[in-house]
């Protein structure tokens, strides 16, 4: 007699009409009882998703024998399928009323109570059906996706691989596997399962958007690139193809193109929260922050709850420069998920660039939190230094993040040391050279070099909460960095012949920051730099940037020294030498210009509109800096002016009559 089965209510399993159902050899009636052939109808429009006339013929056969398993059973089933729960579930039962040891009205009860929301009984009646056949391939499946739904990862996984095991050829089954391996963060495996598929039906567009999603999880990028676009060859229309292609497109740097695909994804379904979600992020990448805005709002129109949106919008509205909007949005994302690390984080960026630090750092503290840094901010079983006194202890300061954040706190070091004890730095291995003199500092350790013993420990950039820093009490010595004399001498020789003043150029920050071409400043910008007579200029720009020196004009005014610069394994030793020599710095946002702070070299920094939140806002000077001047970009993107208002601070000074002074410039010169 033929069983008709129905699968497990997921929205992730594919919605293919089969239910496993078997016809009956002789199913076309003839010679058959009338039972028969109005089950053998019944199990035809079943399988064809014909479920209204599988209802008609299963009734029509139970009015002949209303004791019958198998059409029980199967009414069960299709009852399932057009919503009718209860109707649904008392068939399957009295199908197990009749033969309990019945494994197909076990399972498809199991799917009934799991479609009605009953899924903790739904566990029980699959778990039931696998005593009875452990081998039961939809059971197995079954209970594995109600596991998933229960977010009991592990045992559905279990049961997922049982499934796959008693049918090896099941795509759906291996596809399924990777997908709650995926969601386990088990992604290597997910990717091996993923492949078991892919071998049995290679023009799956589902099983490459699930090798796709995998692969970006493990930030390989090109890798998933590739296989979303096989995706999409195969489904065009497949919009979380798109929409994670876009977002690798954004994580690799190409927002425009990232764009397109979100605005795709929206064209094909426009209630897509999270495309319009994502193209925010695109949108406020390219500096089109009042788009971004609109998009996310679209977002939480669309999804209210979407915390990340609301948190996104808040630092759209920030870099637009209206930060009571902002907070209104972080509020709403911390309403929304009182721990959300990011939206803390955000806000205690935002609080810090209006100054407002006794509510700022305690929010900065959620940085910890966040899976961008929390690999990079170290974790030791010593206690976190309270800022209390620690006589007779070591304390270990630890950095994170880069290398001008480093520069910039290490200032910390000689508050530190101030309350007894040993202070001990762990940080980059390349700045252990040039910041191992620095007051405070007992001992400097590389990072992932062996660490001797200490007691207490600290994050480098807690230390402001830690020591309630306010605006007016940031420790701001002149300097508290000094470059090596030797150095010193020998570039001090090298540039001598060079007209005075000399002016120490760096324009471009590191590329793998995502907001870097808000903050550097194309050398071709600075340009007219070239124009002041009586001035001179040497690059101390390494890495990114050091390419377009051979592409802008500089009138021959700009010495280089390329691979000679901070050659070999140590940051910054040649860097601080020159900048010792020079009269003058003038740079982008980089840890050039916090070197030169640290070092108190006379420094006139380029800001974008709304910089990083330690230059705060509206203000000529910084106190974390005596030594060094701002000047602030007032349209986004608009080098342009800052640039002409620097040239004509280097005319004044000229027209002044500068004369070189000693290698430690004093801050009232013409040229702090």
């Amino acid at each position: 007699m033929p069983e008709a089965e129905t699968d497990a209510a997921d929205a992730t399993l594919p919605a293919d009409g089969t239910d496993g159902t078997v016809a009956a050899d002789g199913a076309d009636g003839a010679g058959q009882s009338r039972m028969d052939a109005l089950l053998n109808q019944g199990v035809e429009h079943h399988q064809a998703g014909r479920w209204t006339e599988a209802v008609a013929c299963y009734r029509d056969a139970l009015a002949i024998d209303a004791e019958n398993i198998l059409v029980n059973s199967n009414l069960g089933a299709v009852l399932t399928r057009v919503g009718a729960f209860d109707e649904a579930i008392a068939a399957c039962q009295r199908a197990l009323a009749i033969d309990p040891q019945h494994v197909g009205a076990r399972n498809n009860l199991g799917t009934a109570l799991q479609r009605a929301g009953r899924t903790e009984e739904a566990v029980d009646a699959y778990l039931r059906a696998l005593e009875l056949n452990p081998r039961h391939v939809g059971a197995a499946r079954n209970l594995g996706t109600a596991l998933r739904a229960l977010r009991r990862l592990d045992q559905a996984v279990a049961f997922y691989q049982q499934a796959v095991d008693a049918d090896p050829e099941g795509v759906e089954l291996r596809c399924l596997l990777g997908d709650v391996l995926r969601e386990l963060g088990r992604h290597e495996e997910a990717l091996t399962a993923y492949r078991g598929a892919l071998e049995r039906a290679p023009d799956s567009a589902a099983i490459h958007y699930g090798m796709g999603s995998a692969l970006q999880q493990l930030d390989r990028n090109k890798e998933a690139g590739a296989a979303f676009r096989r995706a999409l060859k195969l489904k065009p229309e497949h919009v979380h193809a798109l929409n994670d292609l876009g977002n690798v497109l954004y994580a690799t740097s190409e927002p425009e193109k990232a764009v397109a695909c979100f605005r795709r994804a929206i064209e094909i379904n426009p209630r897509y929260a999270g495309a319009y979600n994502n193209l925010g992020h695109a949108l406020q990448d390219l500096g089109r922050l009042d788009a971004a805005v609109n998009s996310y709002r679209k977002a939480v129109e669309l999804a209210p709850r979407m915390a990340e949106s609301f948190s996104s919008m808040g630092n759209a509205l920030k870099d637009l420069g209206r930060f009571d909007a902002a907070f209104e949005s972080y509020r709403q994302a911390l309403e929304i998920r009182p721990n959300y690390a990011g939206a803390h984080f955000n806000r205690g960026v935002a609080l810090l660039t209006l100054g407002r630090m006794a509510e700022g750092w305690p929010e900065y503290e959620w940085r910890r939190q966040r899976k961008e840094l929390k690999n990079s901010i170290r974790e030791f079983a010593e206690p976190l230094w309270d800022g209390g006194r620690f006589d007779g202890k070591t304390l270990l300061l630890h950095t994170e993040q880069g290398l001008g954040d480093t520069l910039q706190f290490v200032r910390y070091a000689a508050t530190a040391a101030a309350l007894g004890g040993r202070v001990m730095l762990e940080c980059n291995a390349r700045l252990v050279r040039l910041v191992a003199p620095v007051d405070g500092l007992d001992a400097v350790v590389g990072r992932n070099r062996e660490l001797p013993a200490f007691d207490l420990q600290a994050p480098l950039m807690s230390l402001p909460l830690i020591l309630g820093t306010e605006l007016d009490s940031i420790p701001a010595p002149l300097r508290y960095l000094a470059a090596e004399a030797d150095a010193v001498a020998a570039w001090r020789g090298r540039l001598e012949a060079l007209p005075r003043p000399l002016v120490a150029l760096c324009w471009q920050g590191s590329e793998s920051y995502r907001m870097d071409r808000w903050r550097s400043v194309p050398l071709q910008a600075l340009a007219p730099l070239a124009g002041v007579d009586g001035v001179s200029f040497v690059s101390v720009q390494k890495g990114s940037g050091e390419g377009q020196i051979g592409a802008v004009d500089f009138a021959g005014k700009l010495a280089a020294f390329g691979d000679e610069l901070d050659a070999g394994d140590d940051a910054f030793v040649d860097t601080a030498a020159i900048l010792e020599c020079a009269d003058l710095v003038v740079t982008s946002d980089t840890s050039v210009a916090h070197l030169a702070g640290a070092l108190g070299r006379p420094t006139w920094l380029m800001l974008g509109t709304v910089p990083d939140w330690r230059w705060l806002l509206d203000r000529p000077d910084t106190p974390w800096y005596p030594t060094v001047r701002l000047f602030r970009q007032q349209v986004r993107g608009d080098w342009r002016p800052v640039v002409a208002t620097i040239a004509d601070g280097l005319r004044a000074v000229v027209a002044r009559g500068f004369v070189p002074g000693p290698a430690a410039a004093d801050p009232a010169s013409d040229l702090a």
